[in-house]
């Protein structure tokens, strides 16, 4: 995640000057087995400490009703500030914040914009 991260904030500011990133989790397969407190934790105080100012927003998309439990138990240890900045969101809700031509061939199909085989990804390089 924090590789991603990195290339996303480095590929935004070369091609726009962006210097803020939304990070999108898909958590339609998010199950029981996907609990994992100790990497969710990790994570949250990364992005708090040392992105602050670079997390513009984290879309939570396709969360199932089981990841409310596990919210429930996550989220007192979410800075306030950091807190603020995640959304759940549906399909229409994605659209509305991610502008298509950034969004992976993946996504674009879950949301039936197209077949995984017909769309192509576009390398980095090419996005700007």
């Amino acid at each position: 995640i924090l590789y991603c991260l990195e290339e996303a904030l480095r590929i935004s500011q070369r091609c726009s000057g962006a210097e803020k990133v939304c990070l999108v989790f898909d958590l339609s397969d998010f199950g029981l087995k996907s609990m994992d407190y100790e990497v969710v934790k990790r994570l949250i105080i990364v992005l708090a400490n040392y992105y602050p100012e670079r997390l513009g927003q984290v879309l939570l998309w396709n969360a199932p009703i089981v990841f409310s439990g596990f919210w429930q138990i996550i989220s007192p240890f979410i800075d306030p500030v950091t807190f603020r900045k995640i959304r759940f969101v549906d399909d229409a809700a994605l659209m509305a914040n991610i502008d298509r031509s950034v969004m992976p061939v993946e996504v674009l199909a879950t949301l039936g914009l197209g077949h995984r085989s017909t769309l192509r990804r576009a390398s980095p390089r090419t996005q700007c």
